[in-house]
């Protein structure tokens, strides 16, 4: 994406990077956020989602958590999985009551005498 469509905002998220490089120590005493628990990067991104570079890191990785996995994002589909999406080549609607001639008849338009 940074070296794509989104260049323009390469430099915005390399400075939430760093944003975020400079709040663990702070926090958490470690150099690297990577390294830290779950709850310790919680505690971390808390220290900073009031800042401009959180909700760029918000908004990029929401959108890879739900992008299509040919993109480059949503590693094994998790993010379609946690919201029940079903990826298939076409969608059908299901057959029943509402494709029965007689109630078709009665749905379709009367031509004019």
């Amino acid at each position: 994406m940074l070296a794509g469509f989104g260049a323009g905002q390469k430099p915005a998220f390399e400075k939430a990077l760093a944003d975020v490089n400079a709040a663990t120590p702070a926090r958490v005493g470690s150099a690297s956020f990577a390294a830290l628990t779950t709850k310790q990067q919680d505690d971390v991104l808390k220290s900073i989602e009031t800042t401009e570079g959180f909700g760029l890191l918000r908004a990029v990785t929401v959108a890879g958590y739900f992008s299509h996995p040919r993109h480059g994002g949503n590693r094994g589909n998790a993010g379609w999985k946690a919201i029940g999406f079903e990826d298939r080549m076409s969608w059908t609607p299901p057959f029943g009551y509402y494709d029965r001639p007689d109630v078709m008849a009665k749905l379709l338009p009367r031509k004019a005498p």
